[in-house]
């Protein structure tokens, strides 16, 4: 039969009684920095971020102090450094053997490789060199102009390059390749991997010609001994002590605690960040339960090290610490544990499935698969097409196709006389299968024998048809209106990334990223303000919520003034008689001043009220509440009588809870003189 040439995806798999390897996924454990970036083999960018995955032939860009660290199925990791590019041109993982495959554009990575078993390959390709590694640390650059830099802290590489080197580096050794020469160099310790020691050579051979001269290796080797002395006295002032791992296990997990004398900076296990700050440290960590063998987790402590002061105790000058700086952080070995991961049914399963695979195409059944996959961002479904070629079966039995995405599964029953069968499935997160990366397609034949076929779903979360569900958001007030934070709870977001955008009196004032239901804390600004939080989704859905929220400042130096004077105003005078047709009183004005009000914000005062002692009721009074207060500064006229002494007292309240007070006396007595 034929098929639309709308179908633009083909996959067909001749006589498969299991799964041929699939395109793995990476994840990435830590990612640091402004600019970091995943780019998809259609080009399409997306911010790399912690618990993110790294998918088959997407490129990894890092700009200045930007790092993303990335966990291979096995458990290996690598490492992008700052200014980097880097392509996982291959990531397949299937029945216990793993392929990677990473491509160095520029820049320079980190790795730390758990050892391959079996037909499991592990490499680095640059512009001149493509090396295979098993179980090893290290490093690799591409220089600006194009030279290619790999160094081992330990463990061995297998490099093939342009220049017409074929052979292997060892622990300690480095190799500097370029389009017709290569140069292999030794240091006396284990540092030929270090980050530093790479970015050195890296330097060194573009202001060069290409090679390491007498003056590079003076300089590496003065920095290999500083390096190697840092290590040891600054692992030695940590003292961490790890537990021993049994020699060999059958789970695909480890759960371990560590304890150091000193808490670090940081501890890393195989490059990964686990805490920060702490001296005792529970580790879990886990990889693909398929993969087995021996399994090494390489524990590093980051502190802080006088570098300055090693190099001088050394004899070395200080121009080679980087930057020239006194305190510099400094990844500390503190040991290794390692073990070996065997699980008897998994092995007996990876062997058969290869066995079958092996033996497929012989039993004289074949299976055609066509799938439209282009509907999945159309419409939230794919649409198969199924062949099946050969089969001989009784009229009267049935054939039962199985479609499975992990979390989803539905069949459909078919004659056996039947070739064809067409089905749609539903691929969105309604659906709890958004995540997957292939759908499985089982045909069961009425002897019992199988065939399977796998179909990768690129689903797209920023598709409306897949990605259905609208997030919803909730604002919370944060412990207190002193404290002047709120809190958000994003919901209906699971396994999704979200763009949270904070809204004050209309502007938008901060964005950040949510993570699946995530919530977070923003800060508030002085005085009662509206705020709407707006969460939108990969495709576009959104949700909001609105509230009005107060921030009262704390205000902790404001006082009031009168009459310009901080402290207690108080004035005493002779003055004359007044006339007999004039009251006996005086007209005065207390000039009052609330100062060093935060932001000059008068909405933060509740009320301002003045009274005469000895008599009810206030002589001055403004509420908030009623709109009275527009200002810091007034003035109020008072009478004070002839030979009284009369005492006002000012109370300022504000919404925080302060009360500021002051007070205003005056004491007017006839002159002596007037009096007779």
């Amino acid at each position: 039969m034929s098929f639309s040439r709308k179908f633009k995806v083909l996959t067909i798999l001749l006589a498969v009684l299991a799964s041929y390897p699939m395109a793995a996924a990476g994840k990435i454990r830590f990612a640091i920095g402004d600019e970091r970036k995943i780019i998809d083999a259609k080009g399409k960018e997306s911010e790399a971020k912690t618990g993110g995955k790294v998918r088959e032939k997407d490129k990894i860009r890092t700009g200045i102090e930007a790092q993303v660290i990335v966990a291979l199925p096995d458990g290996s990791i690598v490492s992008v450094e700052e200014n980097s590019l880097v392509e996982f041109t291959n990531l397949n993982s299937a029945n216990g053997v793993q392929t990677a495959m990473t491509d160095i554009k520029q820049g320079k990575v980190r790795f730390d490789a758990q050892k391959q078993k079996g037909n499991s390959k592990f490499q680095f390709k640059t512009g001149t060199a493509t090396a295979a590694i098993r179980g090893t640390d290290g490093a690799v650059g591409v220089s600006k102009k194009g030279f290619s830099v790999f160094g081992l802290n330990s463990g061995s590489m297998d490099i093939e390059a342009q220049c017409g080197a074929t052979g292997s580096i060892q622990s300690g050794e480095m190799m500097v390749v370029h389009a017709t020469a290569c140069q292999i160099f030794k240091l006396a310790n284990q540092n030929a991997g270090s980050e530093n020691v790479i970015e050195q050579v890296m330097n060194a051979i573009d202001n060069g010609n290409g090679e390491i001269d007498e003056n590079t290796k003076k300089l590496l080797e003065s920095l290999d001994k500083v390096i190697e002395s840092v290590k040891a006295q600054g692992a030695k002032a940590l003292n961490c002590k790890l537990p021993e791992l049994a020699d060999t296990i059958s789970t695909n997990s480890i759960s371990v605690k560590v304890t150091c004398d000193k808490a670090p900076k940081a501890f890393l296990v195989n490059g990964t960040t686990v805490a920060q700050n702490q001296a005792a440290i529970d580790i879990s960590s886990d990889w693909d339960p398929n993969i087995l063998g021996e399994k090494k987790f390489d524990f590093t402590c980051v502190d802080t090290i006088d570098v300055v002061s090693e190099a001088k105790k050394l004899n070395i000058p200080e121009n080679i610490i980087p930057e020239n700086q006194k305190f510099v952080p400094v990844n500390l070995s503190c040991g290794t544990i390692q073990t070996y991961y065997y699980n008897a049914a998994i092995d007996s399963a990876n062997k058969a499935n290869l066995e079958k695979q092996d033996s497929a195409v012989t039993d004289g059944i074949e299976f055609n698969i066509v799938a439209n996959t282009d509907e999945i961002c159309n419409n939230g479904f794919i649409t198969l097409n199924g062949a099946i070629i050969g089969a001989k079966f009784d009229a009267s039995q049935n054939i039962k196709i199985v479609f499975n995405t992990g979390n989803k599964s539905r069949q459909m029953s078919i004659p056996a006389s039947e070739n064809n069968f067409t089905y749609i499935f539903p691929i969105k997160d309604s659906e709890k299968n958004w995540e997957a990366t292939k759908l499985e397609v089982s045909v069961l034949f009425p002897d019992d024998s199988k065939k399977v076929a796998s179909i990768a779903l690129p689903a797209n979360k920023s598709c409306k048809a897949v990605n259905t569900i609208k997030p919803s958001v909730s604002i919370q007030t944060f412990n207190s209106n002193m404290q002047c934070q709120a809190k958000f709870k994003v919901i209906n977001n699971e396994d999704d990334e979200a763009l949270v955008s904070i809204f004050r009196d209309g502007d938008l004032v901060r964005e950040m990223t949510a993570s699946g239901n995530d919530e977070g804390i923003f800060n508030l600004s002085s005085g009662t303000r509206p705020y709407k939080v707006v969460v939108t989704d990969q495709a576009r859905n959104e949700g909001s919520a609105t509230k009005t929220l107060t921030c009262y400042d704390k205000n902790a130096s404001a006082y009031v003034s009168v009459n310009g004077s901080r402290k207690a105003f108080d004035e005493s005078k002779r003055v004359p008689k007044a006339p007999p047709q004039i009251d006996n009183v005086l007209h005065k004005t207390l000039k009052i001043k609330i100062n060093n009000m935060e932001h000059r914000d008068y909405t933060q005062i509740e009320s301002i009220t003045v009274t005469q002692e000895g008599k009810l009721g206030n002589v001055f009074f403004l509420s908030n509440a009623n709109g009275d207060i527009d200002a810091l500064d007034y003035s109020i006229p008072v009478d004070v009588e002839y030979g009284k002494r009369t005492t006002f007292k000012i109370k300022v309240k504000l919404y925080n809870g302060r009360i500021l007070e002051n007070s205003a006396t005056y004491h007017y007595n006839v002159s002596t003189s007037e009096a007779h």
